[in-house]
C-alpha cells in the first residue's frame, strides 16, 4: 500500500533534522514511517457509507481508489479495536458471554470483509492500472494480518477458553469457539514449553506422513514421461534442440495433447458461448440439486437479500463485426465450475456466523473442497456434453468428444499439478523444526520433482511471503487435499451412472443436504463420514481423475 502525503512529509522533515544533527554527532539516525490511516469516512466515502448496512455497493459510482481507502481504513481500525477488545477482558468485572466475546468480533469483522470483497471485485473488472496490483498485494497483506490478529491476542484467548466451559452454548457456537481455540493454539497460544515442543514434533510427523504417499511419485513419473515426448516435438516443430526450460512446459504440454488427442482448443471453445453456457449450467444445477435461479434485472430491488456473490471471468466481449459471442476457453470452464461451487456453498449455507458460513470458516484442509467437487462433477463426459452447444450450428459435443476434451485437459495440467505438489511439500517443510534455509529446501525439492532440476534464477517462494511467515501457512497443501477429498466423494457415483438417473440426482441432493445446507455445527471430518460412510478419503480417485495411473491400486 503506497504511503502518500503525511508519510512523505514526515520522511523529508525527519531526514532534514537528521542531517542537521549529523554535523555535531556521529550517531546514526533512523526514520520510522507509520502507516497512514486514510481519512475515509461514511460522509466522504461511498463504500464506507454502506458497509455497516445491508445495501449493495454503488458500483457505478465507486472507484477502485475509494474502495481501497475504505478497505485500508477498516482493516487498521479492526486491528486496533481487536487490541482494545482483548485488553477489556483484563477487568474482573467484565462479563464473559458469547455475545460480549464472539458476537462483537463478528460485527466488527463483517464491514472489513465487505469492503475487501468489494475492492477485489472492482479490481478484477475495471481497466488495468499498473499501480493497482502493488496496492492490491499491500491490501491483501493488511487484511490478512488484521484477520489473524484475533488469533494472536493472549487476553482474548483466555476469554475464549473461559467461554468454552459455558454449558449454555449451542452446537454451532461450540464449533465456532473450537475453531478459534484451534487457530490460536496452532499459533502457540496457551502452550507451555513442553506442549510447544510437542506441536513442533506434530508438524514434523504430519509432513513425514503426508509426503510418503504415492501421489508425488505418480505425478513426477508422469511429468518425466511427458518431458521425454515434448523434447522431440519441440525439435520437430520449433527446431528447439536445447533441453526444455521450466517456462516451456505449459506451452509444449498443450502442443503435445493437441497432437496426441487431435484437438484444437480454440475450436472446442466454440461449443461454449458464455450466455448459453451459463443458462445450461443453471438449468443443470436446477435438475440435479433442486435449486432455482431467478433473473434479476437492473430495475429489480435486491437490497436486503443476502448473501450476494459476484463472479468475474474476464472474458473477451462479443464481436460486433462478426457476431461471435464471448467464448469460454478450457481454463475459463474449469475456473467457472470452481467459482460455481464456491458460490453455492456461500449462498446455501445455513450458518449464522460469517466465520462458519464463508470459505474461511471451513477447516483449512477442506477449504476448496466445494470448488473442486463442482469442477469434477461437471467435468464428466455426460455433464460436459449436456452443457455444450455450438454458437452457430447449435450442435452438442458427443459423449466421446467430451471425454477426449476432458482427457486432453487433464494431460495438459500435469506440469501445473507437479508444481502444486512441490509447493505443497515446500509449504509444509519450511514449518518443520530444525529446517534448512528456504532456498536450499526449494532447490533440493526442484531436483526431486523436475527432470531438469533447479533452474538458475527460479526464486518462486519469494512471491509467497505470506505463506512463509505463517499468515496463510499450508495454503498450497490445503488446495491439494481439498481436491483429493472432492474426487473421493464423486468417485462414489461411478463413471457409468447416467446423468438423468434417479441415482445420480439423489447423489447430488445428498451432497446438497449434507454439505451445502450445513449450519456449521458439524466438522468436515464428521460430514465426510456421514456422506461417504467411511473413515477417511483415499488418493486413488484423485489419481484416476488425473489419469496418473492406469488402474486403481489400494493404499
Amino acid at each position: 500500500m503506497a504511503l502518500s502525503r503525511i508519510s512523505s512529509l514526515c520522511f523529508r522533515s525527519r531526514c532534514g533534522l537528521g542531517m542537521q544533527n549529523a554535523l555535531c554527532s556521529s550517531q546514526d539516525r533512523y526514520v520510522i514511517i507509520l502507516p497512514e490511516i486514510p481519512d475515509a469516512t461514511a460522509q466522504t466515502n461511498l463504500l464506507m457509507s454502506v458497509v455497516h448496512g445491508n445495501d449493495l455497493p454503488p458500483f457505478d459510482k465507486l472507484s477502485t481508489r475509494e474502495s481501497a481507502d475504505a478497505c485500508a481504513k477498516l482493516a487498521l481500525e479492526f486491528e486496533a479495536w481487536m487490541q482494545e477488545h482483548g485488553s477489556s477482558f483484563n477487568s474482573e468485572n467484565h462479563i464473559c458471554s458469547f455475545e460480549n466475546v464472539i458476537d462483537k468480533v463478528e460485527m466488527h469483522l463483517a464491514p472489513m470483509q465487505f469492503a475487501w470483497n468489494t475492492f477485489r471485485h472492482l479490481a478484477g473488472v475495471r481497466s488495468f492500472d499498473p499501480n493497482l496490483m502493488a496496492r492490491f498485494k499491500g491490501l491483501q497483506n493488511l487484511v490478512t494480518r488484521a484477520r489473524i490478529h484475533r488469533f494472536n491476542n493472549h487476553r482474548f484467548f483466555t476469554a475464549i477458553m473461559d467461554l468454552s466451559h459455558d454449558k449454555n452454548l449451542n452446537s454451532v457456537q461450540l464449533i465456532l469457539i473450537k475453531k478459534y481455540i484451534r487457530e490460536m493454539q496452532l499459533n502457540g497460544l496457551g502452550l507451555n514449553d513442553k506442549n510447544y515442543k510437542w506441536l513442533e514434533e506434530y508438524r514434523r510427523r504430519i509432513f513425514d506422513a503426508v509426503f510418503k504417499f504415492r501421489l508425488k511419485q505418480a505425478a513426477v513419473k508422469r511429468l518425466s514421461e511427458q518431458v521425454e515426448m515434448m523434447q522431440p516435438l519441440a525439435a520437430r516443430q520449433d527446431a528447439l534442440r536445447s533441453p526444455l526450460k521450466p517456462w516451456d512446459l505449459d506451452y509444449y504440454a498443450r502442443k503435445l495433447v493437441e497432437h496426441d488427442y487431435n484437438i484444437d482448443f480454440w475450436q472446442a471453445a466454440e461449443y461454449f458461448p458464455y450466455m448459453q453456457f451459463l443458462s445450461n449450467v443453471f438449468e443443470l444445477i436446477k435438475r440435479l440439486f433442486d435449486i432455482t435461479f431467478t433473473l434479476v434485472s437492473a430495475r429489480s430491488t435486491i437490497v436486503g437479500h443476502t448473501p450476494v456473490v459476484y463472479m468475474n471471468l474476464n472474458l473477451s466481449s462479443e464481436s460486433l463485426k462478426t457476431g461471435m459471442p464471448a467464448l469460454l476457453h478450457w481454463d475459463h470452464i474449469v475456473q467457472f465450475f470452481r467459482e460455481i461451487g464456491k458460490s453455492m456453498q456461500i449462498l446455501l449455507s445455513q450458518a449464522n456466523y460469517s466465520e462458519l458460513a464463508g470459505g474461511d470458516g471451513i477447516e483449512r484442509d477442506c477449504m476448496m473442497m466445494y470448488s473442486f467437487f463442482f469442477e469434477h462433477l461437471f467435468m464428466r463426459p455426460d455433464c460436459l456434453a449436456e452443457l455444450s452447444k455450438h454458437y452457430r450450428t447449435n450442435e452438442k459435443l458427443s459423449k466421446n468428444e467430451s471425454a477426449n476434451f476432458i482427457h486432453a485437459i487433464r494431460e495438459m495440467q500435469i506440469p501445473a499439478l507437479v508444481q502444486n505438489i512441490l509447493l505443497s511439500e515446500f509449504d509444509l517443510l519450511i514449518h518443520k523444526s530444525s529446517i534448512k534455509f528456504w532456498f536450499d529446501i526449494y532447490r533440493e525439492l526442484s531436483r526431486e520433482y523436475f527432470p531438469y532440476g533447479w533452474e538458475k534464477g527460479d526464486y518462486l517462494p519469494c512471491n509467497s511471503s505470506i505463506v512463509v511467515d505463517e499468515q496463510i501457512a499450508s495454503s498450497y497443501y490445503r488446495q491439494l487435499i481439498s481436491e483429493i477429498i472432492a474426487c473421493d466423494l464423486i468417485n462414489d457415483i461411478g463413471e457409468n451412472t447416467q446423468l438423468n438417473s434417479a441415482e445420480f440426482v439423489n447423489f447430488c441432493k445428498k451432497f446438497k443436504n449434507c454439505y451445502l445446507l450445513s449450519d456449521g455445527s458439524m466438522k468436515q471430518l464428521e460430514m465426510y463420514r456421514s456422506f461417504a460412510k467411511r473413515e477417511s478419503p483415499s488418493v486413488n480417485a484423485f489419481l484416476n481423475f488425473h489419469r496418473l495411473v492406469k488402474q486403481t491400486i489400494n493404499n
